[in-house]
């Protein structure tokens, strides 16, 4: 399956051939001269398997980072809460606009948090 996917702040696009997601990163002011374009291929992959799916979502999730402008330190909490919703939002809207069951399916799947608590002997 082949699809671009324009993301906006407030639209969402589908047309055809590659996926790009277009987003201004959490601190940019929302307009066209501060979105941020990563263009994702996903015309190499069989999107009706689990395999060519979980590599699409995963290269959606990569071009998601850099459109958020990277992890900040986990120190800094409100830049680490930012960056979670500018992850979660401009993942799961390229996804919705790349429209597969699948890559839907995988990236609803809830993620396996291990919480490490240590404790003074």
């Amino acid at each position: 399956m082949i699809a671009k996917t324009l993301l906006t702040a407030a639209a969402l696009v589908a047309f055809g051939f590659t996926t790009s997601a277009y987003a201004a990163p959490a601190n940019a002011v929302a307009d066209d001269d501060s979105s941020v374009s990563v263009r994702i291929q996903v015309g190499d992959l069989d999107l009706r398997n689990e395999l060519g799916a979980k590599v699409a979502l995963s290269r959606i999730q990569f071009a998601a980072e850099d459109i958020c402008g990277g992890k900040p330190d986990i120190r800094l909490p409100a830049e680490l809460a930012a960056y979670r919703a500018c992850m979660k939002a401009t993942v799961d809207r390229t996804v919705a606009s790349l429209g597969n069951p699948l890559v839907a399916a995988l990236n609803s799947t809830p993620k396996l948090t291990l919480a490490v608590a240590t404790v003074p002997r």
